[in-house]
């Protein structure tokens, strides 16, 4: 009688990206795996990618040195030790260019509707 494999952790979902700087993001999601010894975060550029090993029972991890200007594409799976879950949604930033954000708009003026 053959042993049918143990499943693979489940994977994370409701993966979300949130720009904290010209040069860094926090990833957060949702852990669906209750034997999960750790996540491995995905991270892709064009020209480069990176991963990132995040402990178990983890639901955010904060991303630094990224490019200025990336538009980054994110996702991950769960890792108990010998096998990977499936892969998570993936989600797709873009880093602001200059580090400040966009500028505020100047000189406005307002100009009177007639009512119709």
């Amino acid at each position: 009688m053959q042993t049918q494999p143990e499943a693979a952790p489940a994977a994370p979902t409701n993966v979300r990206v949130e720009v904290i700087g010209a040069t860094s993001a926090r990833v957060s999601w949702v852990d669906n795996s209750d034997d999960e010894v750790g996540f491995l975060v995905s991270a892709w550029v064009s020209g480069w990618s990176g991963t990132f090993a995040v402990d178990a029972d983890t639901e955010s991890f904060e991303i630094r040195g990224l490019a200025r200007g990336g538009r980054y594409r994110f996702s991950l799976v769960s890792d108990d030790g010998e096998r990977f879950s499936a892969a998570s949604n993936a989600v797709t930033v873009a880093l602001g260019a200059g580090g400040r954000g966009p500028r505020a708009p100047r000189r406005l003026r307002s100009t009177p509707t007639p009512r119709i």
